[in-house]
């Protein structure tokens, strides 16, 4: 009786010991399951943004390869007026910019035209990015001669003109995001402003350009005396409408 009963507190003591192991098991087996179900969000999460980025660097690499083709101011608004069409909160582009020569320009899309003009007043010229900048509404209202509702103010940077005291270019965009809206378009646009900013220095340097040679044909045509320029070989290299 006393040996049966021993082992009656052995099986009891057995038993109780699997259930603590089972238990432990299944406290093990739960908190595996949640790790696994945290890995995987964040993995999911990860992924997402990797998507993101991906998508976010095609986008910038189709973008320059765009900028890179262009030849005129008007090109280069039509370009982000239309890369910027799913912001349906946002107006067409105004940009502001000083010539070679000097003169500053504003040019801007309505309807379906470019219009371009020479500005008396030069507009703020802060570097940084500027939201719905009392000066900037009031500068942009002077020049529409109409009020204008939020402005968004966005500097580029200006190689050719670094050395003259120029303004910096700027591309101006009236709107209507709301706060969360207007740094979801920033975040989304922020690295696009280097491309944009390259690709107006090298359409404004080769429009600089092209008028200079123009400007030299015009003047070079314009002798009336026959003039030629000759290579090594004498063959005619240039001459003029009288020669």
């Amino acid at each position: 009786a006393g040996e049966q009963y021993r082992n009656s507190l052995n099986r009891k003591k057995l038993l109780e010991e699997i259930r603590m192991q089972n238990r432990k098991l299944e406290n093990m087996n739960i908190n595996l399951e949640n790790m696994v179900l945290e890995r995987t969000i964040h993995l999911e999460s990860a992924n997402q943004a990797a998507e993101k980025n991906l998508t976010h660097m095609r986008e910038l690499t189709h973008l320059v390869q765009e900028l890179s083709h262009l030849r005129s101011i008007d090109e280069l608004l039509h370009l982000i007026h239309k890369e910027l069409k799913h912001f349906h909160e946002l107006r067409p582009p105004i940009l502001n910019y000083v010539s070679l020569d000097s003169v500053a320009k504003m040019v801007s899309i309505q309807g379906k035209q470019i219009f371009e003009k020479t500005v008396r007043k030069i507009w703020p010229s802060r570097s940084e990015i500027r939201i719905n900048d009392r000066e900037d509404q009031k500068y942009l209202a002077n020049e529409f001669g109409r009020p204008l509702g939020k402005i968004l103010a966005l500097p580029l940077s200006q190689k050719t003109n670094s050395n003259n005291g120029s303004p910096l270019p700027h591309l101006y965009f009236e709107h209507n995001f709301s706060d969360a809206e207007v740094e979801l378009f920033l975040a989304s646009t922020k690295d696009w402003l280097q491309p944009i900013s390259i690709a107006l220095d090298r359409i404004i340097l080769e429009k600089h350009l092209k008028s200079t040679s123009q400007q030299w044909e015009s003047t070079f045509d314009g002798i009336k005396d026959p003039i030629a320029i000759i290579d090594s070989q004498y063959d005619i290299v240039r001459a003029n409408r009288h020669f």
